[in-house]
């Protein structure tokens, strides 16, 4: 198990055991008294709960104390966790953790119970033109950065395919005005951030929500060539 590229071995721990679990869902569909037929309604999905118990071994229970804290205080801040035995990353915030000693000297077990959501690798593609066929290898939605760097000036750009009607799932176009030549345009859907060589520009884009990648082949198109465009992503599962 690593904590942002850091093996817990150096806390004097190791990996023992997981739980995992999928994503919490909610759905808000109800049978309204009288209607013929229930309203149902498209389930959500919600953060990943899981729990990862670790053994901790030190010449004597102070050492072993001592490091079970620093193992906690790893894991205060929301980290990228890496588990042994499971191919994808989890991206964690550490909501509880209880102990037990095996040996009173030797041995001592921690479990940690984490929430947050599991994602694949970065992914990155990049090219010139006007239409992209990206695939998502991903189940949930999975949120893109794009990135624009326009050949020459123009007045606008209009973007399709990396935003959506939250309810009816109908595409909206993104529209970027005031393109300046070289200019590295932003959208990214990760932190909600819009920028022109890091300048906030969301007061030249209209938007209806961030850039998101449906899971499967997703088409990517711009209603003009003369620019580079790069996407990245980290494919989200449930």
């Amino acid at each position: 198990m690593k904590i942002n590229g850091i093996d817990i071995s150096e806390y004097g721990a190791r990996q023992w055991n997981v739980t995992p679990a999928f994503s919490s869902i909610s759905n808000k569909s109800q049978w309204i008294e009288g209607a013929a037929v229930p309203l149902l309604l498209e389930s959500g999905i919600s953060m990943k709960k899981i729990k990862v118990s670790v053994m901790l071994e030190g010449e004597g229970r102070d050492i072993i104390w001592g490091n079970t804290r620093k193992l906690i205080a790893a894991l205060l801040s929301p980290a990228e966790i890496q588990l042994e035995g499971f191919p994808n990353l989890y991206h964690m915030a550490l909501n509880n953790v209880s102990s037990a000693e095996l040996s009173l000297q030797k041995f001592h077990k921690a479990t940690l119970e984490l929430v947050g959501y599991e994602h694949g690798e970065e992914i990155s593609v990049s090219g010139m033109g006007s239409r992209f066929y990206i695939n998502n290898p991903g189940d949930a939605e999975t949120p893109a950065v794009m990135e624009i760097t326009p050949f020459i000036g123009k007045t606008s750009i209009t973007i399709k395919g990396l935003v959506r009607d939250r309810y009816t799932q109908e595409e909206k176009p993104i529209t970027v005005k005031r393109i300046s030549q070289r200019k590295k345009i932003v959208l990214d859907g990760e932190k909600g951030l819009f920028t022109e060589d890091g300048i906030n520009k969301m007061g030249d884009i209209d938007i209806w929500g961030l850039p998101i990648l449906l899971p499967g082949t997703n088409l990517i198109e711009m209603d003009q060539a003369d620019q580079e465009m790069k996407l990245r992503f980290k494919p989200r599962y449930i």
